[in-house]
């Protein structure tokens, strides 16, 4: 508690924000970037001194987390990689990836962060770092490249920085690719982009239980339910209680969904 972040102004608003409507495309690249930093800091770090992790930032992002250096640029996260991750392992797992498009064009995201650490021999496994990522994405003649990282631990700042409900992607925000045959009965590729956010931002909203459980209950259908431990709980105002009844945290971590068409739609 009483991590003073460095302030924000300092941030250059990115010059090609907006110029292109986001695609799915878009949404993919950005999920995969992430990615690729992690593969890159994980398990190359020893080998390539962070290069690969490099690459997912802008010349001149910037790396911020609490308690420790802001590191700037490529050679920022460079320095940082070979400080930290002088062993190569699976460390990193982001869950629940968050993205908004502003209304001005502007890329954000928020998702869950952990780290895994695995002592030689491979035991015992070591959790540490359960807090949330924050970043700002810019197109460039690169792709799309960090601009801005953020994480933020829940034992090294005073509250969790938690999206407001109406923070992330709809179906609405992605432009419809004009060659995706339309078959009636399946998904499109902006359904599947709609229901992986709908997941990410419902646990988000499980987990911190904002607008007293409101939030997340408005992820469900009027008679949706819920099933946890044989219990049902079946409603918008008794999901709201639900949620309503939690220690806010970063609890709920999702992976490996799968999205299938059902029959009847």
């Amino acid at each position: 508690p009483g991590t003073v972040m460095p302030p924000r102004e300092h941030l250059l608003p990115p010059s090609n924000e907006g110029v292109r409507p986001f695609t799915l495309r878009d949404f993919a690249e950005i999920k995969r970037l992430v990615s690729r930093y992690n593969l890159g800091y994980d398990n190359a770090g020893a080998f390539d001194s962070g290069v690969l992790s490099s690459l997912s930032f802008t010349l001149d992002a910037m790396f911020e987390r609490p308690g420790g250096p802001t590191r700037i640029g490529r050679d920022g996260a460079i320095v940082q990689a070979k400080a930290f991750q002088t062993k190569p392992g699976l460390h990193h797992w982001d869950s629940n990836f968050l993205i908004d498009v502003s209304d001005s064009g502007e890329v954000t995201s928020v998702n869950y962060d952990m780290q895994f650490n695995v002592a030689e021999g491979g035991a015992p496994v070591k959790l540490g770092g359960a807090g949330l990522l924050f970043h700002k994405f810019v197109r460039t003649s690169e792709g799309w490249l960090i601009r801005y990282r953020r994480y933020d631990s829940p034992t090294a700042v005073p509250v969790m920085a938690w999206p407001a409900a109406g923070y992330g992607l709809t179906g609405r925000g992605v432009t419809p690719d004009p060659r995706e045959r339309k078959v009636r009965g399946a998904l499109t590729g902006a359904d599947y982009v709609e229901i992986d956010q709908l997941y990410a931002r419902s646990n988000f909203a499980f987990d911190t239980g904002l607008e007293q459980g409101a939030a997340f209950a408005r992820t469900f259908t009027q008679d949706g339910v819920m099933v946890r431990s044989g219990i049902a709980t079946r409603g918008h105002s008794a999901l709201e209680a639900l949620a309503a009844s939690n220690e806010p945290g970063v609890h709920i971590w999702m992976s490996n969904l799968v999205i299938e068409p059902a029959r009847g739609g």
